[in-house]
């Protein structure tokens, strides 16, 4: 590991630290492990923060967002700080600054995609539950060129189709075995849910698993 920042948030140091490192099989569907939660994040009950990370089109932000509106919990896309309206990448201050505002003020909070190193440790360091989405890259593929071109459709100026596929096999190949091997340490102190069929997100099987 080698340490990449230490933040103050509320009153506690946070050092995050980066990994590098081989791969880890996830061979279920779903594999949950790590501390007990226990359940309550509706309005009025107890706090969550859910940090859910995996590659374009695994079917993370549909969830993230149903879930927010759902049970009234606040929702960070990170891609909306990283990136600006034209799909320019926005200065690391800025980022930063958007992305510890929005940790600061948020008791319970849902947290979409990966975004840096930086983002990616502090996320799962102050997650209650982190959730891997994992689909096969052919699922992804299939997905996040299915929601462009509902996007362009909808002249809702998505990122160039390029972009996006370069992006996806960059992650599967480059990102997705240092998530594991680094979600996968956390395994005992947080609750942990792996998820390699995107169905699990629509079905409510991880919905339950979460608020129930």
């Amino acid at each position: 590991m080698v340490a990449v920042g230490c933040y103050t948030l509320r009153g506690h140091c946070v050092c995050v630290f980066g990994v590098k490192c081989g791969g880890l099989c996830v061979s279920e569907s779903i594999v949950a492990q790590g501390a007990d939660w226990h359940s309550g994040a509706g309005k009025n009950e107890e706090s969550v923060k859910l940090y859910i990370v995996g590659n374009a089109g695994s079917g993370k932000s549909t969830f993230s967002k149903y879930a927010s509106t759902k049970y009234n919990i606040d929702y960070l896309e990170l891609d909306k700080i990283i990136w600006n309206s034209n799909w320019n990448k926005e200065s690391d201050e800025k980022s930063h600054i958007n992305f510890m505002n929005f940790i600061e003020h948020s008791d319970s909070w849902i947290i979409d995609g990966y975004g840096n190193e930086i983002f990616f440790n502090i996320s799962c360091q102050l997650a209650d539950i982190i959730i891997v989405s994992c689909p096969s890259i052919f699922t992804s593929v299939k997905l996040a060129f299915f929601r462009w071109v509902v996007a362009y459709i909808r002249k809702e100026n998505p990122a160039p189709i390029y972009k996006v596929l370069c992006v996806i096999f960059w992650f599967k190949r480059s990102v997705e075995p240092d998530i594991f091997e680094a979600v996968y340490r956390l395994s005992g102190r947080k609750k942990i849910i792996f998820v390699k069929n995107i169905c699990d997100f629509r079905n409510g099987t991880i919905e339950f698993s979460i608020f129930k």
